[in-house]
């Protein structure tokens, strides 16, 4: 019985370490810039963590679980496009941001450098919601 408790105690603590940890990086997060944000959110989704890209998007917080699974579906396919065709993403850069709305909403554009050398530029929008910025 013993061993039971201290195995649950040191769960609860690893638990509680690793939601902390969350949330000092996502309260890191909150006080970037929109540029580094955006940067961050394409970044997920180069990396293939699309359900932390979707967890990003304002659009989807009351969706349907579905809905989610759909979206991330296509970013999966999309990204499997881009690697079929250009070999992935080999860069992402910052070229500036337009912000709008009494600084409430920002226009970041990207230009996302394939490895097979093309460029592309990307209007990455993003909508603040009174505590971090968010895809809009």
């Amino acid at each position: 019985m013993h061993t039971k408790q201290t195995l649950l105690l040191l769960l609860f603590a690893v638990l509680l370490l690793l939601g902390c940890k969350e949330k000092a990086a996502d309260e890191g997060l909150s006080a970037a810039p929109p540029d580094t944000v955006a940067l961050n959110y394409y970044n997920l989704r180069v990396a293939g963590r699309y359900a932390d890209y979707v967890s990003a998007m304002a659009s989807c917080d009351k969706a349907t679980p579905a809905y989610r699974a759909h979206i991330e579906k296509m970013l999966r396919h999309h990204t499997a496009l881009v690697q079929r065709e250009k070999g992935g993403v080999s860069r992402v850069e910052v070229l500036r941001t337009e912000l709008h709305s009494g600084d409430r909403l920002a226009h970041v554009y990207l230009s996302v450098t394939y490895n097979d050398s093309t460029r592309e530029e990307v209007l990455f929008p993003l909508v603040h919601d009174g505590q971090r910025w968010r895809i809009q």
